[in-house]
């Protein structure tokens, strides 16, 4: 499966991936939802993973952008859910809030 990780803090998002390819999956990575469409742009993905809580453009934005394609899991260790019910519902994603989120939580 050809995955793209979204996480703006290196110590997860590399742990993640790490995770990721470990079980065989060709992944790429972004610090940001913005960098992320740059990779999307060039690169046809099965699956999104990202955070919801990000600089420039966060998991919502990205979600918004990318319409449901690839499909998208979204996850966050925050506490800022506002519209996340109605953002779910429209771009049929899958968001889990954790409010302890880590890595080995999320794999």
């Amino acid at each position: 499966m050809d995955i793209l990780v979204v996480e703006d803090t290196e110590r997860t998002r590399r742990r993640i991936v790490g995770d990721l390819r470990s079980h065989g999956h060709e992944v790429m990575e972004a610090e940001d939802g913005a960098e992320a469409l740059k990779i999307l742009k060039e690169n046809n993905f099965d699956f999104i993973i990202a955070d919801l809580n990000m600089p420039y453009l966060d998991g919502y934005g990205l979600s918004e952008k990318t319409g449901g394609h690839p499909p998208m899991f979204m996850y966050t260790s925050g506490e800022s859910f506002y519209g996340i019910e109605e953002l779910a519902r429209r771009n049929n994603k899958v968001i889990m809030f954790m409010p302890d989120a880590t890595p080995e939580k999320l794999l």
